[in-house]
């Protein structure tokens, strides 16, 4: 039994009750005679083995509106049980087989591995967590999101972005192939944007247009700052460092009340007592 889980085949994940996938059998009675109103639930083990389960299980818990799926499974798992929930919100998907988010009506997040077999259709979808993906393409059938996450991103573009209008976040973590992000700047809502590990080629400066950016968080070493001149309603600001050394687009700006350097080098053209009195740590 993986150490992970009880006696039961239980792993109480936070408010999630999770089910061991090698004694799925017994995880499931044990659920249905202590929680059978359970609405956050998941399947999960801790190898990288691929499992071929029943999931019709599903059909005998119709108050899910949380599901996370922790394993692989094999090509042959049926899974048009899942299609029960139909009070599902938020889905997290780590496995390869195919699923078509249009049929969950109610579903607002969605967590999971880029695959060309997920079929992107939703457009109540708000949020979208999305790892090794390549491309930005399908995100005009996933319109009205609002949140965006790219983590290990392999394009060099983000062409497809522009289809989102309603966005408000957007966090891109380990991008180093990334070299144009021009086409935020159709995302007229933006305003708060999160970096970290992206190719260092990328021109930060066109950020200077996204008129409405509130929080800026460069999680990197960036050449300059000069482009915080142009940005009229930035409110906070994070960098790791800024290696021209010269702080005076942050000082000068009247809208800027957060700011936090990794490391205040002595080099700045400000001294860290004056920095600390113009942005109080918080």
């Amino acid at each position: 039994m993986n150490i992970l889980f009880d006696q039961n085949g239980i792993w109480k994940l936070d408010d999630y009750i999770m089910l061991d996938v090698e004694n799925i059998d017994r995880a499931i009675e044990y659920v249905l005679s202590k929680f059978p109103q359970v609405d956050k639930i998941g399947i999960a083990s801790n190898t990288n083995g691929v499992y071929e389960i029943n999931l019709d299980f599903l059909k005998q818990f119709p108050n899910i509106t949380h599901f996370k799926l922790f394993c692989f499974l094999a090509k042959s798992t049926d899974i048009q049980p899942i299609y029960y929930l139909k009070e599902l919100q938020w889905l997290q998907w780590w496995s390869d087989n195919k699923v078509d988010i249009s049929k969950f009506p109610k579903l607002n997040t969605l967590v999971c591995h880029y695959s060309d077999n997920i079929i992107f259709n939703n457009n109540n979808l708000s949020f979208l967590y999305l790892s090794y993906a390549n491309k930005l393409s399908f995100l005009d059938k996933i319109p009205n999101l609002t949140r965006l996450e790219l983590r290990n991103y392999s394009g060099i573009d983000l062409s497809g972005i522009n289809h989102l209008s309603n966005l408000d976040e957007l966090t891109i973590r380990l991008a180093r192939k990334l070299i144009d992000i021009k086409d935020i700047l159709e995302c007229k809502n933006l305003c708060e944007i999160e970096f970290e590990g992206i190719n260092k080629q990328v021109y930060l400066s066109i950020l200077s247009k996204c008129e409405n950016l509130k929080g800026l968080y460069l999680h990197m070493s960036i050449p300059n700052c000069l482009f915080l001149k142009e940005m009229k309603n930035i409110e906070s600001f994070v960098c790791k460092e800024i290696e021209d050394n010269n702080l005076s687009p942050i000082f000068e700006s009247t809208t800027l009340s957060y700011v936090y350097l990794y490391k205040y080098k002595r080099t700045y053209n400000y001294n860290k007592k004056d920095f600390e009195k113009r942005f109080p740590i918080k």
